[in-house]
């Protein structure tokens, strides 16, 4: 038997900044922080286990600020000029840990098939006014194939399920439809 264990950890920053005057303003920053662990034992000649985690780390902070003209008789109007700002600010963080498992089956030589499973949770809190808890979790089988015809030749099947965080836009989509 053999074991051989690996451990990443990465980081990332994001700061976007745009503003036109002191009328429109759009700030983002994000940090990520990226932590990756692999575990693999070779239970036989023909079997090795393999198993890990990935966990990432997000928090943010969103900021807008945009003019705005009342209506036609609202407080204000007459000649059309902006009168006023919309300002909108949230902060938060989501994070997404995951577990995957597979096993690498060598039943004769060249043949390499792989039967694994995934299982990602995705979890958010926002800070704002809603102080909403979101959480979502899949389990993504799969199974590949591989046969080394030559070796300058291989044969590669793959099949399986994944999935993804929803985009920020489509959970708004979401959110926005329920009221």
């Amino acid at each position: 038997c053999s074991r051989d264990w690996s451990s990443d950890v990465c980081s990332s920053d994001l700061d976007l900044n745009a503003a036109i005057g002191d009328a429109i303003k759009f700030n983002l920053n994000a940090q990520a922080v990226t932590l990756r662990e692999d575990f693999e034992y070779k239970l036989h000649a023909l079997a090795t286990l393999r198993a890990g985690m990935d966990w990432r780390w997000q928090p943010y902070t969103i900021s807008l600020k945009l003019p705005f003209t009342p209506n036609t008789g609202e407080p204000g109007t007459g000649s059309g000029n902006v009168t006023s700002s919309v300002a909108v600010a949230q902060s938060g963080y989501f994070y997404w840990p995951g577990l995957w498992l597979d096993s690498v089956l060598k039943p004769m030589p060249g043949l390499e098939i792989v039967p694994g499973a995934r299982l990602d949770f995705y979890r958010g809190y926002t800070d704002g006014e809603s102080g909403v808890q979101r959480f979502d979790q899949t389990v993504s089988p799969r199974l590949s194939a591989k046969y080394q015809l030559s070796p300058q030749w291989t044969l590669l099947s793959a099949a399986g399920w994944t999935s993804q965080l929803p985009e920020p836009q489509q959970r708004l989509e979401e959110h926005t439809s329920e009221l």
